[in-house]
């Protein structure tokens, strides 16, 4: 069956790649590269395959440009990148494991939509893990911590090259949502990782596991309660705030995003193509925190002037949803992944103290 889906999935994407060399590849969110073209270096003359699920509007898309502009000119054109956004390739299931088997080379995907192959991404899950400070939170993430959750990608086909982090997530709903009282018996559509159902739970709440794109008429019928999304990136695209009346900004789970590549793909490739796929992962990790910020400024924006009441929680209010469901958390996530996920826990642990 994987043979079968990674044939299907390198024909569409020749397909794919003739259409769009037929119509040009001009970036529609360029951003500046950092560099000139050094075509002195022994780069490789090679195509990347690049899928993702996001809009060509959403910030993480503006990333990718970035990555394309980066890589395409510092190699003098040696290394093209084709990009294949909004899910051209498949579900966002589909696009990991065509990753994980070598059918497309580089994703960029939330870890919660990796986790099911790599469960040690679920960490990132738990709530109020990170401090609520946006800086200090990115901090970790770009320290060692991030780097041993990069790492771990490696046992499972595929290589971690950089963390995008978002903002951080926010709670829809038809009434105010401040403690985990709010929260129960309510249904709630989450992304597909163990981590959020158990979150969930402990607050005692419903967490299902409803297609993305499904959400907003599943809000609209009444056949869930509430959602937890970013606010740009999730609750604005997809306008959920169309069909609730409310929107708590709880801080409870820092967005991230994920470049990864094939293992065998990238372990291929010389060095200088390595590092330089490397720095432009980091060009879209700084393009993205640009547009990310820019975005969610305009939909923070539009969604108050739709109508929608926007809640701020308050410290006091964060910390009964965190008391209630961080170490059941963390608890299920070391049941789970043993001695590996222990040995997470305890790095995060020590970056986070450094921050005391």
């Amino acid at each position: 069956m994987k043979s079968k889906r990674r044939i299907a999935i390198i024909a569409m994407v020749l397909v794919l790649a003739m259409v769009l060399g037929a119509c040009g590849s001009g970036n529609q969110q360029g951003t500046e590269p950092p560099v000139e073209s050094n075509e002195s270096e022994d780069y490789e003359e090679t195509t990347i395959i690049f899928a993702h699920s996001a809009p060509v509007t959403d910030a993480r898309h503006v990333g990718v440009e970035a990555f394309k502009e980066y890589v395409e000119k510092t190699s003098g054109g040696k290394v093209k990148v084709d990009i294949f956004p909004g899910g051209q390739l498949g579900d966002t299931r589909s696009i990991v494991e065509a990753t994980q088997t070598g059918g497309i080379h580089i994703s960029l995907m939330p870890p919660s939509n990796i986790a099911g192959f790599n469960p040690l991404l679920a960490i990132a899950d738990v709530p109020y893990l990170l401090p609520g400070n946006l800086e200090q939170a990115r901090e970790v993430i770009a320290g060692p911590a991030g780097q041993a959750l990069l790492d771990t990608m490696e046992d499972y086909g595929m290589v971690g090259l950089v963390f995008l982090p978002d903002l951080y997530k926010a709670f829809t709903a038809n009434k105010p949502i401040l403690s985990p009282a709010d929260l129960k018996g309510l249904k709630l559509r989450v992304m597909q990782s163990p981590i959020l159902i158990k979150m969930m739970e402990a607050w005692g709440a419903s967490g299902l596991t409803i297609d993305y794109g499904e959400t907003f008429t599943a809000l609209q019928t009444g056949a869930i309660d509430a959602q937890e999304a970013g606010v740009g990136a999730g609750i604005y695209n997809m306008k959920f705030y169309e069909v609730q009346d409310y929107m708590m900004l709880s801080n409870h789970i820092l967005g991230m995003q994920m470049i990864f590549a094939n293992k065998e793909w990238f372990d291929g490739l010389n060095p200088a193509t390595q590092k330089l796929i490397k720095d432009g992962s980091m060009a879209a990790h700084d393009a993205h925190k640009e547009a990310r910020l820019k975005t969610e400024e305009n939909a923070l924006k539009a969604i108050e002037e739709h109508g929608t009441k926007i809640i701020e929680l308050t410290e006091e209010q964060m910390k009964s949803l965190s008391d209630a469901a961080k170490q059941p958390c963390l608890d299920y996530f070391v049941e789970t992944n043993g001695a590996k996920g222990q040995a997470l826990v305890d790095i995060f642990d020590e970056e986070l103290n450094k921050l005391k």
